[in-house]
């Protein structure tokens, strides 16, 4: 009797430690929407990198967009011959905007160290 007592007490601590540790983890998540206009990030704890190609034009505005909870994210944006057109560093809570002044293909690219939060960046 006494040992059954100990063996559902085991069991039942074992199952509250375990629901426990499955309610506080903080498992990495990036959700990523991207379309002819946008990429639209949310992230929970993500580290990692995200690359994209577009093609933009002369005139064309960009609109960046951050909200850091947590960690820090950066971007680049480079041009054909890999020249660094706009970046920025641990972008926290800051909205930036600049202008394409070469028509060509251009590198999006978005680091995420632990980050938390949303970044988008736009074009138009």
């Amino acid at each position: 009797m006494k040992v059954a007592k100990r063996l559902i007490g085991a069991i039942i601590l074992v199952t509250f430690t375990m629901l426990l540790m499955v309610a506080c983890s903080d498992e990495p998540e990036l959700t990523i929407s991207v379309d002819d206009t946008a990429i639209e990030m949310s992230t929970n704890n993500f580290s990692g990198m995200e690359t994209h190609s577009v093609a933009l034009e002369e005139g064309t505005a960009v609109l960046v967009s951050a909200v850091t909870n947590a960690g820090v994210i950066s971007f680049s944006v480079t041009d054909e011959t890999g020249n660094v057109v706009a970046s920025g560093n641990g972008v926290t809570g800051n909205n930036m905007s600049f202008g394409i002044t070469v028509s060509g293909n251009y590198t999006i690219e978005i680091i995420s160290d632990s980050h938390s939060g949303r970044f988008s960046i736009s074009w138009q």
